[in-house]
């Protein structure tokens, strides 16, 4: 109640806070008025002035039946975890848990060493340097993995933490949640030993550890992936258990939350969730949590659509739009691409996974596994087709899970001979843990270096530039305006002004290169040839005005 009167008194006073707010930013005037308006105040708060005094009604009247549903949902879910863990072999908890504390161990050693990247640097500078504010309601990109830069704003006012550190923290703290929520699915896909191997191969692969420790959404989208089909299937055998309920709503909105992409995994969960033998009985308790699931979805995206309008969710400057067979193409390639660069880009790597993958997915053909694949490819397909866009690998990153537990499959059906012992098993088991953490070891720094070799470019630029820099003209977004301004913010505190403008590579590049030729100061000296790099390099041309 209080909530909806203070929205109700903000609804009524928008024009004296949006005054309030414009006399805040001096010399943003102007980028303000585009950005927010009385009426966009009036209409936002008016929304959350009904939405609460809705929900202060409900609770009134069923409150009790809210607190019980919510305490037996917590007592479920606690007590399938602690069923699932009593019952598994001492030997199958040893290696589990040595493989979550030594993904933990390398993600922590793997955020110490490697410096910023330009996407986390562009979240600090845009979402978290600016306050938490700006997380919630700001979307210039679709680099705003809103929860995520929403943890990393808490994260961001802890003591003693180094910036990237604190930046990296949730990835962090979610890579540690990810591997035994990982290990509940795959047992209730599968077995023990099915599940304890393609716990190994998930913790392996490439793209799970980069995602584990980059400040990014996508393995927060993973996470809630995982425990959302987890629910999925539990409902799908019955859709009243309260615990599943609260995991699948609770999921499902904070995947949502995290990126507009997760609509991708929701559809292959909420899909799955529709198997059951009584349909009658289980369609309209699904029909009651997908429409729980959209209202607060909408609740929490209100901001952002009022605020950036709803071209900032449906384009993205970083893609192409390319022909249909093209693009059909892209997209096949990027659900290959979890593939392949999973396994570090290594044909040795990649072949082995094929070999192992083929006897998993006949052992897995008619299982819930398989059908849950080609729904995640069929609506993978149908909805980037329809959207004109490939996006990108690492928004597919969820089907790592996939990956993981049909070559569990495929090891277990190797290792299931006669002569097999459940000691020698367990051995065996422990030296493939072993193996592949060693490969897991070796290849992803060198893996990390080919994708971002800009990166350490960028990092040499800026560190050659004098502190006072004068004026710097980035004809679009690049690494080096990123780090830049990184630097300049969390760092060393160097001062200039940063400018960005529309670039044309088509129509402008020929100009920029005769500018160049007039002999203009474009960098100071430094063990990197940008001279090289400017002229091979039309996507990040740069111009350094040096005052005298």
């Amino acid at each position: 109640m209080v909530l909806s009167g203070a929205c109700f008194t903000i609804a009524l006073r928008a024009n004296a806070i949006y005054d309030y707010a414009l006399n805040r930013v001096e010399g943003n005037q102007d980028a303000l008025t585009g950005f927010i308006s009385p009426v966009k105040i009036q209409y936002l708060a008016g929304f959350y002035a009904v939405f609460f005094l809705l929900l202060f009604i409900f609770t009134l009247k069923r409150g009790q039946s809210i607190i019980t549903f919510v305490h037996s949902s917590l007592q479920q879910i606690k007590n399938g975890i602690a069923h699932q863990i009593n019952s598994l072999h001492p030997a199958t908890k040893i290696i589990g848990v040595a493989v979550i504390v030594l993904h933990v161990a390398i993600n922590l050693h793997n955020a110490a060493i490697t410096p910023i990247t330009n996407d986390e640097a562009f979240t600090y500078i845009n979402y978290v340097e600016r306050g938490i504010i700006a997380a919630l309601t700001l979307y210039n990109e679709p680099n705003n993995h809103i929860f995520y830069s929403v943890l990393a704003n808490l994260t961001d006012a802890l003591p003693y933490l180094s910036t990237p550190m604190k930046l990296r923290l949730p990835s962090l703290a979610i890579g540690f949640f990810t591997l035994p929520a990982f290990f509940i699915l795959a047992a209730k896909l599968s077995r023990e030993r099915v599940a304890l191997l393609s716990l190994i191969i998930f913790s392996s692969l490439y793209l799970t550890a980069k995602y584990h420790f980059l400040a990014r959404g996508y393995g927060l989208m993973m996470f809630f992936f995982i425990i959302n089909l987890t629910a999925a299937y539990a409902l799908s055998g019955n859709s009243r258990k309260s615990g599943a309920q609260l995991l699948f709503v609770a999921t499902a909105v904070l995947g949502f939350y995290t990126h507009p992409a997760y609509l991708i995994p929701f559809l292959v969960c909420a899909a799955t969730s529709l198997f059951s033998v009584n349909r009658k009985a289980h369609y309209l308790p699904l029909f009651y949590l997908l429409s729980i699931t959209a209202i607060l979805t909408l609740v929490l995206y209100l901001p952002l659509f009022t605020l950036n309008g709803l071209s900032a969710f449906t384009s993205n400057s970083g893609l192409e739009k390319p022909e249909p067979l093209l693009l059909l193409k892209q997209i096949g390639g990027n659900i290959s691409g979890v593939f392949t660069q999973g396994f570090y880009d290594l044909p040795a790597l990649q072949i082995a996974g094929i070999c192992l993958m083929s006897p998993g997915l006949i052992v897995a053909r008619r299982s819930t596994v398989a059908i849950t694949l080609l729904l995640s490819i069929l609506f993978t397909v149908s909805i980037l087709y329809a959207s004109g866009s490939p996006m990108f690998i690492r928004n597919l990153l969820w089907f790592s899970v996939f990956i993981a537990v049909l070559i569990g499959f495929g090891i277990d059906a190797l290792l299931s001979f006669r002569y097999l012992t459940a000691r020698s098993s367990h051995l065996l088991t422990t030296g493939i843990f072993i193996l592949l953490f060693l490969v897991r070891t070796v290849n992803h720094r060198p893996t990390f270096n080919s994708y971002y070799h800009r990166l350490f470019q960028a990092y040499a630029f800026t560190e050659a530039l004098p502190q006072d820099f004068g004026e710097m003209y980035s004809e679009h977004t690049s690494d080096y305006y990123t780090i830049l301004k990184y630097n300049a913010i969390s760092k060393n505190g160097k001062t200039g002004k940063l400018y960005r403008s529309n670039f044309d590579s088509e129509k402008d590049y020929d100009r920029v290169l005769n500018i160049k030729k007039l002999k203009q100061n474009y960098h100071r000296e430094s063990t990197f040839r940008y001279e090289k790099e400017y002229e091979d390099d039309y996507i990040s041309l740069w111009k350094i005005i040096v005052e005298k």
